[in-house]
């Protein structure tokens, strides 16, 4: 069903992202594959970080340049590959970090901001501008490091480790779909409030920390 949503041309476009966004977590490699060859888009682009593959870094060089596009590109470097994040070689600028009035460089002011929308992350206001040339070069010498049959978080195995780092360090960005597929690969066991308060979050993934470790994250499920 959600393979279905997810590659159907006359589907609904957020229904479809949101599928999108669960073959990428708990699809097969195949299902994978055929996510990666899909139409650029920032809701798609997302849905290839989340699937953790080498070849959504890929694709994602391949839009370095893309005025629409380059910010989210270089979101899917740095989560699948671990591209330095703060290395200021690979970054032309540090993205909106502040609110402000001006909206190409600043944040909304909370008073103006829809706290009643879906949280999705395809704003690409707070993500950096990457570099391209001194990323490609860097993917050249990092890309044959990195195994191409595994999922892959910040360039590591994903497993029940790194999935437990990234609900402890990572971006409310990237920690709502971590918490989503450990509540889909435990059955529904394991959850974590993500839009919780961040003290609530911590307390509860710390409770949860030995099980989490202990799940499986490179198989893909019935989808």
């Amino acid at each position: 069903m959600l393979c279905t949503e997810a590659f159907a041309v006359d589907s609904d476009p957020r229904s479809r992202d949101r599928a999108l966004a669960w073959v990428a977590m708990l699809g097969d490699a195949r299902a994978q594959a055929r996510l990666l060859s899909g139409n650029p888009s920032p809701a798609w682009l997302w849905a290839t970080a989340l699937t953790g593959r080498v070849q959504a870094v890929d694709r994602a060089i391949e839009m370095l340049e893309d005025e629409t596009l380059a910010r989210h590109a270089g979101e899917v470097i740095h989560l699948v590959a671990g591209l330095p994040r703060h290395d200021e070689r690979f970054w032309l600028d540090n993205g909106a970090v502040a609110e402000g009035d001006d909206p190409d460089v600043a944040l909304p002011k909370l008073d103006d901001d829809d706290l009643e929308a879906e949280l999705a992350p395809l704003d690409d206001r707070p993500l950096p501008l990457p570099n391209p040339e001194t990323i490609r070069l860097w993917w050249e010498q990092q890309r044959g490091r990195l195994d191409a049959e595994a999922r892959l978080s910040l360039g590591l195995p994903f497993d029940g480790r790194q999935l437990l780092h990234d609900l402890r360090k990572q971006s409310m960005r990237l920690r709502h779909s971590r918490a989503l597929e450990l509540a889909a690969r435990t059955g529904g066991v394991a959850q974590i409030e993500s839009r919780a308060l961040t003290a609530v979050q911590s307390a509860q993934i710390e409770s949860l920390a030995d099980q989490i470790t202990q799940v499986q994250c490179q198989r893909g499920l019935p989808i």
